[in-house]
């Protein structure tokens, strides 16, 4: 689902974008509990969309490899979808956009995790 969602960031036209993508991310995390901590980092560090994403998107790939319990990547592909969703949701709002279409092209070339979790995506679309 992530995949799906710095996917569309790329192409987004939407006028706040970096707004958007950091409410999205910011407003739910698993590196730290606390949102001061998270806004304080932000301002700190102004990380862009893309600096963002790879970040995050390395946490979720280490998160998820670093342990074998199933119940425990369900709720980490969980939270990884809630984010997505909102992040998508947002953005489409913006943009007055009221669907989406998914072309998924040469999927197999992507990673086995990430084929997993875009199945599980439009398994529970």
């Amino acid at each position: 689902m992530f995949f799906i969602f710095t996917e569309y960031i790329k192409q987004s036209t939407a006028e706040n974008k970096k707004d958007i993508v950091s409410k999205a991310i910011g407003s739910r995390t698993i590196v730290t509990e606390d949102e001061q901590e998270r806004k304080q980092y932000v301002q700190e560090n102004q990380p862009n969309i893309e600096e963002m994403i790879t970040h995050y998107s390395q946490l979720l790939k280490s998160l998820l490899q670093a342990n074998d319990d199933i119940e425990y990547k369900r709720k980490v592909l969980n939270f990884e979808s809630d984010i997505a969703f909102e992040g998508l949701g947002r953005l489409m709002l913006d943009e007055k956009q009221s669907y989406m279409y998914v072309y998924l092209d040469q999927i197999q070339s992507l990673i086995t995790e990430e084929q997993q979790r875009i199945n599980m995506l439009l398994y529970t679309r």
